[in-house]
């Protein structure tokens, strides 16, 4: 199984390297390790091993160990959904605020956390045990310090690189 979150403008970037033009994507979905790009007909567009846009994936998604959002208020995706359709998990007091209030103009139908989330945050969870270089802590902070990420990760792909001058604007902008 392969779960990952794509950066937009490098998501964009692969797309039109394989003479997709993002503009005709009506959705995509990547199932069994293959990407499919469909357009608003539901025609396929474009079906590529996932493996092929890995330069356009989140760093970090290997380590992540929350695929289905259980640290934000609101989430949503499609993992376990009918076709159309998408699960939306309301987690928090902001969250609900959100939800009622974009609830009017939404068909909604209230669920039971399905079984396939449960197995994907598992999956996700097991996952991120197996492959962070510093110990898996459900409870520990969303970041790491400098300090930490230098013990945990010097030596290794993941090592802290130094500021590119070139692409400071890019840090501004994301941050």
């Amino acid at each position: 199984m392969i779960a990952r979150s794509f950066e937009h403008g490098r998501l964009v970037s692969r797309l039109e390297r394989f003479d997709v033009d993002p503009e005709r994507v009506d959705k995509l979905d990547v199932t069994a390790g293959v990407l499919y790009a469909f357009d608003e007909s539901g025609d396929v567009l474009l079906e590529a091993d996932v493996d092929e846009f890995d330069a356009a994936g989140l760093r970090g998604c290997s380590e992540c160990a929350d695929f289905v959002g259980a640290g934000a208020d609101i989430s949503a995706g499609n993992v376990g959904t009918e076709d159309g359709e998408t699960t939306v998990v309301v987690r928090t007091e902001a969250g609900r605020d959100a939800w009622e209030r974009a609830a009017a103009g939404l068909e909604a139908t209230a669920i039971d956390r399905p079984d396939t989330l449960e197995r994907l945050a598992d999956w996700t969870r097991r996952r991120a045990e197996s492959t962070l270089p510093r110990a898996y802590d459900p409870e520990g902070s969303i970041g790491i310090t400098y300090e930490a990420h230098r013990e945990a990760y010097d030596g290794t792909d993941r090592e802290p690189q130094p500021l590119n001058p070139a692409r400071v604007h890019q840090y501004e902008e994301w941050c």
